[in-house]
């Protein structure tokens, strides 16, 4: 089936991810590292956890401000995987940051997009559609139309949640 496909197909991508861990280093083993958190984000969250603060841990190493707010975006996904929305939030919106310090704004739309998605799970509506805002914004002059079908199906989800059929 599909979704065994899916699933042995995440296995191998994880399983040959670990295998050339141990002969990275410096920037390719921050982004195997990223890759692994993410990976683990849909099956093993504490997993997801371990290869996330190592990839902070290495981003520090580095000094580079922008791996750092990379490894905390990764971390605050494995929050929003692990339901522990609040830590999420405050992990991504430390990414939030540092990327809207350092002027990218197509990952500031990432992490305003993941911040909203928490805040969608929360119930809190309001901080939730101000920040599907901004990052629809922001996917919208990128011409980034993949991103803003994202955000806006997420926005519905906002207005549905209100109320709001229209």
């Amino acid at each position: 089936t599909a979704s065994s496909f899916s699933s042995f197909s995440k296995n191998n991508l994880i399983d040959s991810l670990e295998k050339i861990l141990p002969a990275k280093t410096g920037k390719e083993k921050f982004n195997v590292l990223g890759e692994l958190a993410y990976q683990y984000c849909f099956v093993n969250t504490d997993k997801a956890l371990e290869y996330g603060n190592a990839e902070l841990k290495v981003a520090a190493e580095m000094g580079d401000s922008l791996m750092i707010a990379q490894a905390w975006n990764d971390l605050g996904a494995a929050y929003v995987s692990r339901g522990e929305l609040e830590k999420s939030i405050q992990f991504t919106s430390i990414a939030l940051r540092v990327r809207e310090k350092y002027g990218d704004s197509l990952l500031v739309a990432n992490s305003l997009n993941k911040i909203g998605y928490a805040y969608l799970n929360m119930g809190v509506l309001e901080k939730s559609l101000t920040a599907f805002v901004r990052a629809a914004s922001i996917y919208d002059q990128q011409k980034n139309f993949q991103y803003l079908g994202i955000t806006y199906n997420n926005m519905g989800s906002v207005f549905l949640r209100q109320g709001n059929i229209d």
